[in-house]
This record gives C-alpha cells, sequence and structure tokens, in this order.
C-alpha cells in the first residue's frame, strides 16, 4: 500500500508535462483555489496538478488539522477520479479511509462517505468486458458498508441519519442491494426514523427514503405496503409543486400497477 507522499509523488510524476503548461502557483491558496476552477470547469489533469501542488503547499498548522488533511486527500482522490485514472484514485480512496479510520473512527461519518466513494468508484466502473469480477468485489464492499451500519452509534443524531441516508443511497441509483429483502427494509425503516427526527418528514432525503421503501415492497409484490409509502412520496413532491421530478413520476407509475393489482381501478385512475 502506498503511503499519500507516494502516491502524491508518482502522480506528480506522471503528469510532469501539465504541470508545466500549468500555471505557476507559490502559495497553497492560489493551488486551492486553482484546483477549484479545475473542477468546476470539468478538467481532471489540472484538477489532479493543483490537488497535488495544494498538498505540497499546505503549511504544518494546516495539515495538523484532522478536517483540512481529510479534506485534501478528499480533494487528490475525486481529481483522479476526475481524470479517468481510475487505479490511483481507488488507491486514494483507500489511503483516506485508512487516514478517517485511524483518526476519526472506524463507524464516523468521513469513514463512512470515504468507503462509500470507493463503492462508487467501484460499482460505477463494473463494466464490459470486466462486469463480472468488479461487480462481484464492487457489491461485496458495498455488503461490508450495509452490514456495519448496524453499530452506528445514534448519536449525534444529525451524522447518524446521514450515514444512513448516504449508505443506502446506492440501492436507487444502481437498482439492487447485495442484502435479503428483510434485511434491506430494517435498515430503510431505521433511516426512515433518523431522517424524520433530524430533518422532518418534507426533506428531500426523508422523501427519498419513503421512495426507497415503497420501491422495496414493490418490487417484492406487497402493494398494499409499497402503496402507503409512495403515496406520502406523491403528496409531499405534489405539495412542493415537484409533479416531474423523477421519485414522482416513478411512484405514481407504481401506484397505478400496485393499485390496479389489488384491484382499486379508482385509486389507479388518480394516479394515472
Amino acid at each position: 500500500m502506498k503511503t499519500l507522499k507516494q502516491l502524491t509523488m508518482g502522480v506528480c510524476f506522471g503528469l510532469a508535462s501539465s504541470v508545466v503548461n500549468a500555471q505557476t502557483v507559490t502559495t497553497f491558496s492560489e493551488a486551492y483555489n486553482s484546483y477549484t476552477q479545475a473542477i468546476k470547469e470539468g478538467n481532471g489533469e489540472q484538477a489532479v496538478t493543483f490537488a497535488n501542488q495544494a498538498l505540497s503547499l499546505a503549511s504544518e498548522t494546516i495539515l495538523a488539522d484532522a478536517d483540512n488533511h481529510y479534506a485534501l486527500q478528499y480533494n487528490l482522490a475525486n481529481a483522479l477520479r476526475l481524470n479517468k485514472q481510475l487505479s490511483e484514485a481507488e488507491n486514494a480512496y483507500q489511503l483516506l479511509t485508512n487516514y478517517s479510520s485511524t483518526t476519526f473512527g472506524a463507524l464516523h461519518l468521513k469513514t463512512f462517505l470515504a468507503r462509500l466513494e470507493s463503492y462508487d468508484l467501484l460499482r460505477s466502473s463494473a463494466k464490459a468486458p470486466f462486469t463480472t469480477s468488479t461487480f462481484e468485489r464492487a457489491e461485496k464492499f458495498y455488503k461490508a458498508i450495509l452490514n456495519d451500519l448496524e453499530d452506528v452509534p445514534a448519536t449525534p443524531l444529525h451524522d447518524a441519519a446521514l450515514i444512513y441516508y448516504s449508505a443506502l443511497s446506492p440501492i436507487t441509483r444502481y437498482g439492487s442491494t447485495p442484502l435479503t429483502f428483510s434485511r434491506t427494509d430494517t435498515l430503510v425503516e431505521k433511516a426512515r426514523g433518523l431522517a424524520n427526527e433530524s430533518w422532518g418528514p418534507d426533506d428531500v432525503r426523508t422523501i427519498h427514503l419513503n421512495f426507497l421503501q415503497g420501491k422495496l415492497h414493490f418490487a417484492r409484490g406487497d402493494y398494499e405496503q409499497a402503496s402507503g409509502y409512495l403515496e406520502s412520496v406523491a403528496e409531499r413532491v405534489n405539495d412542493a409543486l415537484l409533479y416531474t421530478h423523477p421519485w414522482a413520476l416513478k411512484a405514481h407509475a407504481m401506484l397505478v400497477e400496485a393499485y390496479s393489482r389489488m384491484g382499486e381501478e379508482d385509486k389507479a385512475t388518480q394516479h394515472c
């Protein structure tokens, strides 16, 4: 396993030509601002260059702050991913996870977010001809994350809610879960409770979790349970005038089918 310094030196050497062509920066602030601009413009090559320079130019005082150190490592990993240096990005996210676990704790929000970045990188790169091996590795990685949710402390509430929400959101994005329906449903139920308590029922994250729970029950054929969650989604997005939001459209479509299968055509018609 490379250290952060070794990774940084390796990437700098590999991008020597881009360093020459990039604007010369001499201070941490210049490097950080240039990195931010490169990310905004989608320029991965320059983002890597300036993320490395920001790390090199950061003072001992800056790096002594654990949050700052974490953020700068996070920036480098994201820049590598943007530049499609996927192997280096995976290594950088792993270094970030190790640093966070050692510094903040294995069950800290920052550690979960770093692990989820690693999973998203693996999962999104699981494309032919490498689909099978990469997909299986990604799902094994994700399963470990979900299994650790049960050990997350309930306080601070906001952190617990955000950990659960962030960890379960990929199920909606990728349409699958490595756990059984029962275990996934239990985790989503816990996440909904935390979200309601932390952010309230009308927050978009709480609505998202209602949608996810409804979708899980719909996929299982439990249309009565599914309709309850999906009605909540439809009602709240309609109240917020988000009629064309993807969750709203999908919720209405699933409600039409759910009520039709239950023989409640009048209710189905209301969602057409």
